[in-house]
């Protein structure tokens, strides 16, 4: 028989056997590598997620004190090699307590929520709002170079945020106070920025509310 050799049926057989062999290894590493990149995709969703969550506010979806630090610190490295200026806007809503106290924390929430949404559509991409704590917000404005520019974008936030609120079929009102501060004029560390932008914001709630003051004007 081995000088015979094969017939064409009983090669043909045995290549139906090496085939039906080699088709399963490949069917086999191509499920395998199917999941893999399956579970590479949902691992990295999960972990961006994670960043996320570690970075933004749950409630309004703005970038957290954490991620405001971060950006804050960018700017402030761009800055000092370029020697631009830069603002900061230190905002406190008014009279969201009261919102709060009469109607509840769901319509506190949902106020919060529309507020942040407008802050968001009034400001360029460049440019980082986010929720400090509470009903308090930062806004990073790194290409306000002087202080025209940044009282000009903290007026229209003033106008814009007044407008009523319509939540839950209630029409609310509230106004927002807001400090300024410049780079290096008012603070070269996010510290002392952000500490001269928050005096500012309470002289603007002191002389009445729904205002905009500027770091270091006493006026």
């Amino acid at each position: 028989e081995l000088e015979q050799g094969w017939s064409n049926k009983e090669l043909l057989d045995i290549a139906m056997k090496v085939g039906s062999v080699v088709l399963l290894i490949i069917v086999s590493f191509a499920v395998w590598n199917s999941r893999l990149r399956k579970e590479i995709k949902l691992r990295k969703a999960a972990e961006r997620q994670i960043r996320h969550i570690a970075t933004h506010d749950e409630l309004t979806g703005l970038p957290n004190r954490n991620l405001m630090q971060d950006r804050l610190e960018q700017t402030l490295s761009q800055n000092e090699r370029t020697g631009k200026p830069f603002a900061v806007l230190f905002l406190d809503l008014d009279g969201f307590k009261k919102i709060n106290d009469d109607f509840g924390h769901s319509y506190g929430d949902e106020l919060l929520v529309q507020a942040a949404h407008r802050m968001s559509s009034l400001l360029r991409r460049s440019d980082t709002v986010c929720r400090h704590g509470g009903d308090e917000f930062v806004v990073i404005l790194p290409t306000a170079n002087n202080v025209g520019s940044a009282l000009a974008v903290s007026r229209k936030l003033v106008v814009q945020l007044a407008k009523p609120y319509k939540v839950k079929k209630k029409s609310l009102d509230i106004s927002v106070s807001i400090g300024v501060s410049l780079y290096p004029q008012h603070g070269v560390t996010s510290d002392d920025l952000l500490r001269s932008a928050d005096k500012a914001m309470y002289r603007a709630k002191a002389a009445g509310k729904n205002d905009v003051r500027l770091a270091g004007d006493d006026g």
